[in-house]
């Protein structure tokens, strides 16, 4: 089984859906065994979905950690042997966890279903599908940037293990902190975003917009300044350079 899917920065630019093409295999890449769309995950869904927020405290964690919390469960290499092993033992624990990832896929657009394989809308994934599917959703929510997935086990291990080091001591950010507030007020009075507007976008280009604040500001100033003669220099917000 192989797949291609369309996925670009646009898709967490704009909020819009993933569509996937899943093939038998590399021969036969004319005719599509299932397609699919997924939805990128919203500022409004991690947020305020505590279901989803479950689902990706997995897909987020390092493999070690897994282990180590479901370790009187069995044993497992990679989140899709995770939920495999969650749906063959089947009872009120693991049903909590098999829950809140069904409801997650549901809020994203899937109907997933699991059993001796995982399916999406009745078809088969394999571990691949699974995985991107996973890594699409912690780029949306900014949790992951493109260049901290790494597919090598060994050299995988290695950074868990630099990452749990650097998570310890150090305080996690909630959206009820002061960082949201700052966010929330810089969107909305900086850019003129409605409340609405923004529970809609990814926390990508939340993060992406918030970037350009000090650019933004300058080029404020700097128009000001060169309309009453004072500088002839005036760089937009998406010009190079300070």
């Amino acid at each position: 089984m192989i797949f291609k899917d369309n996925f670009t920065e646009n898709n967490l630019l704009f909020a819009q859906p993933v569509h996937f093409t899943v093939y038998s295999d590399a021969e036969h890449k004319l005719i599509p065994l299932y397609e699919f769309d997924m939805q990128v995950p919203t500022f409004k869904q991690f947020y305020f979905n505590n279901k989803l927020r479950v689902f990706v405290s997995i897909i987020n964690a390092p493999l070690i950690d897994l282990q180590e919390q479901f370790k009187s469960i069995a044993t497992f290499n990679s989140v899709y042997d995770l939920i495999i092993t969650l749906a063959i033992i089947k009872n009120k624990y693991t049903d909590y966890y098999l829950d809140n990832i069904i409801e997650s896929f549901k809020l994203l657009g899937m109907d997933f279903t699991y059993g001796t394989t995982l399916q999406i809308n009745g078809k088969d994934i394999n571990e691949e599908i699974f995985t991107r599917i996973s890594r699409i959703i912690l780029l949306s929510l900014s949790l992951k940037k493109k260049t901290d997935f790494i597919d090598d086990p060994q050299l995988r291990a290695y950074q868990e293990k630099i990452d749990r080091i650097k998570r310890q001591n150090k305080p996690i950010k909630d959206m009820d902190g002061g960082d949201f507030k700052d966010a929330f007020m810089t969107l909305t009075y900086e850019f003129g975003y409605k409340p609405d507007e923004i529970m809609n976008m990814t926390q990508y280009a939340i993060n992406l917009i918030l970037g350009y604040t000090g650019k933004s500001i300058r080029y404020k100033t700097t128009l000001i300044a060169a309309g009453n003669g004072n500088t002839k220099k005036v760089k937009f917000i998406t010009d190079k350079g300070k």
